[in-house]
């Protein structure tokens, strides 16, 4: 059977099912919930007999959906001429309690998270870059910007962004800065998943240039 003879095939035993959820049974007794609920059901159903007669499996499609829903993507710039030296000597990592002059604009959630995700994704989680030992680094984290969905629409759209300067320090000198830009992957995204994202993307970073 081919592609589209298989989503056709789906479809014709679904139909009559879908119109029974859409519109009711004929009768009176469905309140207006009841019937949005119905309309939810049958457009899932839809969407499920679509994604399997191409092939794809139930689970698969909500793994998916899962993903689209949770996350953000973040992507880190190095400040140019900053990088002093090597960084693969570094054993250890010292975080340092964030800071920002935007008060209110930083969603609370945001800033209390990323403290703790920095700490988990470089020095405690497995295969951490930064298991412990001497010398230690010093992150110092500064939030620079944070654009909340909704806000100022017509200018910005209608993700969330959020831009944080890390600076490395060691022994009072100066090491590198480097910024890291989060954006949210979907809608629904938490602050919480941008904190974690922002955090594991300086990590990566770090990582690499200590195999340099």
């Amino acid at each position: 059977m081919t592609y589209p003879e298989s989503i056709s095939h789906g479809l014709i035993y679904a139909i009559p099912t879908l119109q029974w959820l859409l519109w009711g049974r004929g009768d009176s007794c469905q309140t207006g919930k009841v019937i949005q609920v119905n309309r939810c059901l049958a457009w899932t159903g839809l969407c499920l007999i679509v994604a399997g007669s191409s092939g794809c499996s139930p689970g698969s499609l909500a793994k998916g959906a899962i993903k689209q829903v949770r996350g953000a993507h973040s992507k880190a710039m190095e400040v140019p001429g900053t990088l002093s030296g090597s960084l693969g000597e570094y054993k250890s990592v010292n975080v340092s309690p964030v800071r920002t002059e935007l008060g209110g604009l930083v969603p609370g959630k945001f800033s209390s998270v990323l403290p703790g995700a920095m700490r988990e994704y470089l020095s405690e989680g497995k295969g951490a870059p930064f298991p412990g030992g001497s010398p230690a680094l010093t992150i110092d984290t500064q939030i620079q910007w944070f654009h909340k969905a909704g806000a100022l629409r017509e200018m910005f759209g209608s993700e969330s962004y959020a831009v944080v300067l890390y600076r490395l320090t060691s022994g009072g000198a100066e090491k590198g800065r480097v910024q890291v830009v989060t954006k949210e992957a979907a809608a629904h995204t938490d602050e919480d998943d941008m904190a974690k994202s922002s955090a594991k993307e300086l990590a990566d970073w770090l990582e690499k240039k200590m195999k340099k």
